[in-house]
């Protein structure tokens, strides 16, 4: 069984938290795709009580979901952005935040091959340190990632 894991990166104790199975309200991870890629995702709980500010993306959700950051660790010239230049229009997708849909975000958009979702939230599980990833859906058989070297003038477009 290959196990999604993410660290609990807010506050468990927060309403929002406590509000989805997620038990989270800001969760993040580094994982391992199918590709062999290696790929930080954070991603916030979002809730608006007042219809009248809830944003359109927001609209007929509860408890929505929102990529604050999605970028290739495995590349250093992408790794000090928030967002891989591949990886930004996943920014604009939203969904109720829950376990079942996150899981399935991960696994339809990043190439991945996870059949369940931990959250730890105690300090078990920190992804900032290591540079390794916290879970890995590959089989082992791909070549590992070769860094490029970049021009800056490529990225542009592209926002941090």
């Amino acid at each position: 069984m290959k196990t999604l894991i993410f660290e609990g990166a807010g506050w468990a104790d927060a309403d929002t938290s406590k509000a989805t199975d997620v038990t989270n309200c800001r969760i993040r991870t580094r994982l391992r795709n199918n590709s062999g890629r290696v790929i930080y995702l954070e991603i916030l709980c979002c809730h608006f009580e007042n219809p009248k500010t809830t944003p359109e993306w927001a609209k007929g959700m509860n408890y929505t979901a929102y990529i604050d950051s999605v970028f290739y660790s495995d590349s250093k010239w992408d790794n000090n952005r928030n967002f891989s230049r591949d990886l930004q229009p996943l920014t604009n997708i939203h969904f109720e935040y829950n376990k079942d849909n996150i899981l399935k975000f991960v696994n339809e958009k990043l190439n991945c091959s996870f059949d369940n979702i931990v959250i730890y939230n105690n300090g078990e599980v920190r992804v900032h340190n290591s540079e390794e990833p916290l879970c890995d859906c590959s089989n082992g058989d791909y070549i590992p990632y070769k860094d490029i070297e970049v021009n800056i003038s490529e990225l542009d477009g592209v926002y941090a």
